[in-house]
Formats: structure tokens, sequence, C-alpha cells
């Protein structure tokens, strides 16, 4: 058993350099194999392949690529036939006889595409909707709708190729009127035209309104009599009398040229309704009759042509002609369109190179009497075309520096240069886009390509990228890191993604939610979809580094003293605000406590980012442990130094603007606009001087009837200047805070601001501000 597993494992490691040397005897080139658009499946050598594949031919080889004759892809409503081979050497002409040759490097099987078209009919209750047994059997159908001139009576779909028109024409069958189209959203508005010409991008569902006939009588006639005209598209000999139904819309239009019994050359003048030569007519809600009439009148000749001939034009908004030769009124004015690009029967393209009288390539025309002044022709050059393409569809390029949304058709004259850009990502919906990923033909995003004679294609692939949308609850509380890394938040397509998270000070991790489940802080996703992701995350007390600091101000020394005010920062530390009653602190507030060792801290408010307490007077100079306690919360301890003194003054703003705290000697508040007087009293306020003689008790209220000095001596320094103050100590009716009263004498200056600090013990304060008049 043992020399068994060993054989088997001696093949295992032998096999890749038998595959090697074996490859080694003979010319093999990679070729990778994918298709337009993307995910569609095919056939190597009778192997099915259901996504773009790279396979090793060994040269010389003989190879077959073939596909189903028709498939559904991706997108749903589309269908997929085979439409040509290419590769990076050219087109294959057969794709069962392909030779391998080590140039080979990426063979790309390209499918047309077909959207579905519905054909829903829409039929009050009761009424059945089937075609008629026969020719002579009754109409049980309310009508019939033509796709491309190809008749449906009944529900039906029909595959369309992409980018093409379809004409669609609704005809009401007898006791049947039409009243138009449901909307279908992004295809059609709500519309009662008989005749649509959709472009098919995508699939279509289609509701044609059919609905009994409530008649009224219509009689259309001519001026003169018996002449033609068209009603809903059908042409008539005047009159004419037909049933339509109340509030239907109907189209009217007339014919010419025209002639009557003399012979003379007759042009349409006017509808009795005020409509135009073709209008849409709206029946008035008002059972009877009515009578509509075309008013005709001598005409001239005028005829449009077209060098090459055949080309379509623009005459009146219309370019489905017949024919360009027109009978119009003497004297009246039309506008005629010569298109910039146009395309011949044979699929030749032209570029408009001008008309026969000089005039723009839009223009409005005057019918003339001089029948030689009736005769226009637009001239055009022959020109080549580009189809810009991409997979999927619906990409905005932009050509030539003009946004064009794929596939679209570019038609240039010979020789002209055309820049085609494809966006490195195009925006889908939200959280989904699509990354440029190659051209056909392997050439740059940006290019310029010459037109020549012969049509070019050009197709950009796209692979789609979904976004992650991370975040976390309560917000700003943790570091994201993804890998792969992203610089916007979007992947590729099927990437697997492992999110995992660092939390900021001050919040806990419990698990995660959205489209992820979890309670670890690294999860793992496949982006086959935006995704939302959130960590849920416990807020905790924390206290910042070096964050038990005088209250008053930064210190130049990193200490607190026994029995001053003190300033704890961090995060999360209380849920929300809260105070202590007016002359005396509490033990809690809002269900947070301080403790340094085992005494407790009194309080005189809490904040989500700091807490103000009074150390107690009796910490001995060194190192201590502050410790923050939250109900429901885990602690938060941080160490710091006690010092005799530790002297900080309270100010009214920061840095070289921090004016000191400090009174006159009537109490008012000194300030810029009210500065010190030279020869007062003026009292300024701190925390952390030092003991008192006697002591005050901790959290309450200083009587402001017992004086406690300082135990220490104080000076006030301002420059190389020094004084004594007059008296130094607790200040009344405060808790933790001291007072220094000290006179202004002329060692202050006049008029300006004197910069002060306090010195005791060798300890030094913060620098403030006094302003002196």
């Amino acid at each position: 058993m043992i020399l068994r597993k060993s054989h088997t494992k001696l093949g295992l490691i032998l096999s890749p350099f038998l595959l090697a040397a074996s490859l080694a005897a003979q010319t093999t080139s990679s070729v990778q194999i994918s298709t337009v658009p993307a995910g569609l499946q095919f056939y190597v050598d009778g192997q099915k392949f259901v996504s773009a594949a790279t396979l090793l031919w060994p040269q010389g080889g003989k190879h077959a690529i073939t596909t189903d004759a028709f498939q559904n892809g991706p997108q749903a409503g589309a269908r997929y036939v085979f439409s040509s081979l290419t590769s990076n050497l050219g087109p294959i002409d057969d794709p069962t006889k392909i030779t391998a040759d080590p140039n080979f490097t990426w063979i790309q099987i390209t499918f047309a595409t077909s959207y579905g078209v519905d054909l829903n009919y829409f039929v009050p209750s009761g009424d059945v909707v089937l075609c008629p047994p026969d020719s002579t059997g009754p109409f049980v159908s309310p009508g019939t709708v033509y796709f491309n001139h190809q008749p449906f009576c009944q529900n039906v779909e029909i595959f369309v190729q992409q980018g093409s028109t379809l004409n669609v024409q609704a005809a009401p069958n007898p006791g049947w009127v039409f009243q138009g189209w449901l909307p279908t959203p992004g295809v059609l508005d709500s519309s009662q035209a008989f005749i649509l010409n959709l472009p098919v991008n995508g699939p279509i569902t289609l509701f044609p309104i059919f609905v009994r006939a409530r008649s009224v009588s219509v009689t259309v006639q001519t001026t003169p009599p018996g002449l033609r005209v068209l009603a809903d598209r059908t042409s008539y000999t005047s009159p004419i009398t037909l049933d339509w139904g109340i509030n239907t819309t109907h189209q009217l239009g007339g014919i010419a040229p025209q002639y009557d019994l003399q012979g003379r050359l007759l042009a349409f003048d006017s509808w009795s309704d005020g409509g135009a030569y073709s209008h849409a007519y709206t029946v008035a809600n008002s059972p009877g009759t009515l009578t509509l009439t075309a008013t005709y009148t001598p005409g001239v000749l005028v005829t449009f042509l077209t060098n090459p001939p055949l080309l379509p034009l623009t005459v009146d908004g219309r370019n489905n002609y017949s024919n360009y030769t027109f009978a119009w009124v003497p004297g009246s004015t039309h506008s005629v369109t010569a298109p910039m690009t146009n395309t011949d029967a044979n699929g030749n393209t032209y570029q408009f190179d001008g008309w026969s009288n000089l005039g723009p390539a839009t223009q409005q025309i005057t019918a003339s009497t001089n029948p030689a002044a009736n005769r226009y022709t637009a001239n055009y050059k022959l020109a080549g075309s580009i189809t810009i393409q991409s997979s999927p569809a619906g990409v905005p390029m932009q050509v030539d520096g003009q946004s064009c949304t794929t596939p679209c058709n570019v038609s240039r004259a010979l020789g002209a240069a055309v820049q085609v850009s494809a966006p490195a990502r195009s925006l889908v919906s939200d959280g989904v886009r699509l990354a440029f990923l190659a051209w056909t033909d392997n050439g740059p995003a940006t290019r310029t390509l010459t037109v020549g004679a012969k049509p070019q294609a050009l197709i950009a692939s796209y692979g789609y990228q979904y976004q992650l949308n991370a975040s976390s609850n309560p917000p700003n509380g943790m570091t994201w890191h993804t890998e792969p890394a992203s610089p916007d938040g979007f992947f590729n397509a099927q990437t697997g993604l492992m999110v995992s998270v660092e939390t900021q000070p001050g919040f806990q991790f419990l698990k995660w939610s959205g489209d992820v489940n979890g309670s670890m802080p690294s999860v793992s996703l496949a982006m086959n979809a935006p995704r939302k992701v959130i960590a849920e995350l416990n807020p905790i007390p924390y206290i910042s580094p070096n964050g038990i600091q005088n209250s008053a101000a930064q210190t130049p020394h990193n200490t607190v003293a026994p029995g001053s005010a003190v300033a704890i920062y961090g995060v999360n530390l209380a849920a929300d605000v809260a105070a202590a009653p007016e002359g005396k602190l509490a033990q809690t507030l809002g269900q947070v406590g301080v403790r340094v060792g085992g005494q407790v801290v009194p309080l005189f408010f809490v904040s989500p980012g700091q807490i103000n307490v009074q150390l107690p007077s009796n910490l001995v100079d060194g190192d201590h442990t502050l410790t923050v306690h939250m109900e429901g919360k885990p602690d938060a301890s941080q160490t710091f130094t006690v010092a005799r003194n530790a002297p900080g003054l309270f100010t009214t703003g920061a840095g070289n603007t921090a004016i000191a705290v400090a009174t006159h000697q009537d109490g008012s508040v000194i300030s810029a606009h009210s500065p010190a007087r030279h020869g007062e009293v003026v009292t300024l306020y701190g925390t952390g001087l030092g003991p008192y003689h006697p002591e005050p008790t901790d959290g309450v209220a200083v009587p402001s009837n017992t004086k406690y000095p300082l135990a220490d001596p104080v000076k006030l320094m301002s420059g190389k200047q020094q004084a004594s103050p007059l008296w130094a100590g607790a200040a009344p009716a405060k808790i933790g805070v001291a007072v220094v009263q000290i006179k202004i004498d002329d060692s202050f200056p006049h008029g300006a601001n004197a910069v002060v600090k306090v010195h005791v013990n060798n300890a030094e304060s913060n620098t403030v501000v006094l302003p002196v008049q």
C-alpha cells in the first residue's frame, strides 16, 4: 500500500514535466475564444463552452467552431443568431475548417441580436380574440395588427433584429374602433396613431386597444367632387361615408397631384376642419353625422431629385414619399431637407454636397408658375461608414467630440479621420457600471480611424462592475479594508471579496447586517450584484491618550493638581450631556461615574466627548489611574500624573487671543471693550494652583464667609516683570477654582494687552492676555 501510494505521487509529480516535454516537441498557439455579446455558448471540436475559453492548439491541427441555430442569452427577451467569425488574423470564412497557427491569439464569435416583440390584445370582458376560421366566417377578432405588413389577429411573439425599425399598423374590424396603444415604459407613450415606427433596441410589448364602435356617420368629400382622399391611410374616391366611433382619432390626408375631368392639374389647398395636408382628426362626443371636405385648386408640379438618384429627402416633415414630384399651389411655401448623410438601396453611404440652387441643406421652396424653376437636385458624394458597437449595447461613446450611444453609425467622406473614444467607465444604474475591456482589434480606448470605401465595424467589450456600499451603525466608528482593494468601491462582476473592519477607539464590533451576516470582523461575499454591508458597532467609553488635563487650559506640564478642576477627553464617554446642580457636584450623571483608585470623583458634567471633574484633594504626587464607568458598557481607564502645583488660568479664547477670565474690582468682567484700569485690583481665575490652608471640602461650593488661602506663594509674571498678588486662594461660591488678585500698577502697560502667567513653586501656567487701559 505504501509503495502504491508512492508511485501514485511520483506519477503526479512527473506528469507536468512529461506534458511539457511533449509540448516542446511541437509549436503550439494559445487562442482565446470569446463571444459578442459575452456569455453565449459555442462548441469547439464538439466540446461545449458557455464563457470565454483559452485553448492550446498544436500547429497545423484542424478545428471546428460551431454554435446553435439560435440561443437565448443573459438578457431576457433576446435571441442570438451566429453572424460572423473574426480573429486577430482577419475574418474566418469557414468556421468548421480552422487550421491552427502559432500567430493566432484570439477568435471572436459575433452573434446578431434579435429582441422579442409581444403583441397582446386588449379586449373587453366576454369577447374572444380569435382569427376568423375562413375568409367568409364571422370576425370575432376585434382587429388586425400588422408587423412590417404581416398580419396578426391574436396574441403573438415575433423576434426582430436589434437596431431595426418595426412598422406597426392597427386596423379595426367591422363593429370595432381602434382607440390607440397602451403606454409601454421606455418604448411608447400613450398614442392613438394607427401606424407606428418603433426602433427595436430591446424587448417590446404592445397593447392595441379595440373597443365596440358607437358609430358616427362621417362623409368625406372633395371640392371639386370625385377626387381621391386618404382616410386612415386608405385611398377613397369622394364622396365616401364611414362609420367612426365617438372620441376616436383618425388620420386624414390629401392625395396630390390629381387631375379634374378636364385634365387640369390640381393641388391640395385645405381641409374644412382647418387641418394640415395630413393630420389627425378626433371625432367629437356627439352621435350624428358630420362632413369633412378637402378643397383642391389649380396647381403646378414641383420636382426634387437626388444625384445619385432615389435617395430619400424630407419634404414638409415627411420622408416616406413614393416619389418627389408634388402638385403645389403657386406661391405656396414648403420646406425641404436633404439629410447630411444618406444611404441608397444597396447600402452605399453618401454625404450631402449641395443643392442645385445653392441653398442650404434645409430650405424653404416657393412654388413658381415657371415650370423650369420648379426642379431641384440634391447632390451627394460617396462616403464611408463606421459602425460603433459595444457589448453590451447602450454605452455613450465620444465620436469627434460628440456623444454617440451604441450602436451608432458614423458616416464621413472617404479619407476623413474620425476620433472615437470609449469611456473607461459607463454608469448603468445605481451601483452598476460597465468597465472598458478592449476593442475587437485590441486598439487603445481613444483612437483615430480613417474612413474607407469598405464599411468598418468596431466593437468595444465592457465588463460589469458592482458597487460595495459599506457603512457602520453608528457611522464613522471604523476603518474599512477590502481584499482586493478598490479606489472607488466598484468591483468586477463575480469578484470574491473579503471585507474587514478595524474599529476606531470608542467602538466595539458586534455583527454584520445588510447583504451579509456574522459576528467576525471579516466577511466574504461575491460581487454578483450591488452589495450593501453594515458593520453594527457598540459605542464604548474611551479616554484619549493624555486626555486628562487641567480644565482651564493646556498647561506647559502635562500634570494636574489635587483638588483642581480636570477635563477628561475621549469618545463615547456618556450617552448624552448631563450637568450637576448648582453648588454641589454629583457622584453619577447619566449613569456615568468616575473613580481614581478606590475614590469616587465628583462630577461637574458629562458628555460624549468630555467629562469635567474635581480631583480628590488628598491625592499624592505621582501616577494614578482614572476610570470612567457607564452602565452596560466596559470601563475605560487611563493613567495620569498628579503634581502638588499644576496651575492653569481660565481663558475666553485660544492661542494669542486667549483673554484671561478676570473681573474688575466691582465684579464686572474684563474684556477688550472693558479693559482693566490702572490703580484698580483685578481678579484672575484659575485651577490647580496647589493646596489651600485650610482645605475646603471637595465637591461643594466654597463658603463665601470663609477665607481659604493658597498654601504656596504665587507669582504673577508679565514679560520680565513679576509681582506678588494681594491675595490668592479658593474662589468663593466656586468648586475647584482659585483666584489671584493683583493691583494694576505702573509695571503694566498703558493702553495695551498685558501678557501674563502665574508661577507656583516653579510650576508655570499657560499664558493669557489681560487687556489694560
